[in-house]
């Protein structure tokens, strides 16, 4: 009888010290899962890790640009349907009584009011026709119309005038600026200077945007 009264009694502490290092491994494997709803463990979010989605600089500058010569070239192909409209109508190029042979304009204010239909182009445009429905005014200086009275000018996104090469000698063919190659059934080339603003050597054409394919 007293042999059993010391087994229950062990028996009885054994159970008394187990319960709460159960209590514990429960509760600490409670507080390292952050699934948990009593869990006390900082949760995981975004933006606490290093960086998280945000746009690099670069990644931004490069977006801006894309966008910029997308503009530009959809501007190129209302210009080149502009002035090819403008020919049907009178049978001569805006800016043709400035030179006989094939030159280069830009969309300054003398070719800009002829194919605005401006009272001040009332010689070339006697219609007053406007062949550039493209209405948007510049911000800031940038890729828009910049119109005064009686004037306006068409600046590319980085503020500049497009180039316009006018197939004044009606030869129906017009020589490719960059390669030398003669195209034919075109009566007008276009191009932006780009970002830097510049033509004329290698590095300073290498980021224009042209209205035509260079290969």
């Amino acid at each position: 009888m007293l042999r059993g009264v010391k087994i229950f009694s062990v028996l009885f502490v054994a159970t008394l010290l187990f319960i709460p290092s159960c209590e514990e491994d429960k509760s600490s494997s409670t507080r390292s899962d952050p699934t948990s709803p009593n869990s006390t463990a900082p949760p995981v979010t975004r933006s606490s890790r290093p960086g998280g989605n945000r746009p690099t600089e670069s990644t931004r500058t490069g977006r801006q640009q894309r966008a910029r010569i997308k503009s530009a070239k959809e501007t190129m192909v209302n210009l080149i349907a502009a002035t090819d409209g403008f020919y049907e109508s009178y049978q001569y190029l805006p800016g043709a009584n400035l030179s006989a042979v094939d030159t280069t304009v830009t969309t300054g204010r003398p070719v800009m009011a002829a194919l605005l239909g401006l009272r001040s182009a009332q010689d070339e445009n006697p219609k007053f026709l406007n062949f550039f429905p493209d209405s948007r005014q510049a911000e800031n200086g940038l890729d828009g119309l910049i119109q005064t009275d009686g004037a306006a000018e068409l600046v590319d996104p980085w503020g500049q005038p497009y180039v316009l090469f006018m197939n004044y000698d009606n030869d129906n063919q017009l020589h490719h600026l960059a390669t030398g190659e003669i195209l034919f059934d075109r009566r007008v080339l276009a191009w932006s200077h780009g970002p830097d603003g510049k033509s004329g050597t290698p590095e300073t054409s290498e980021d224009n945007v042209y209205s035509w394919n260079r290969n």
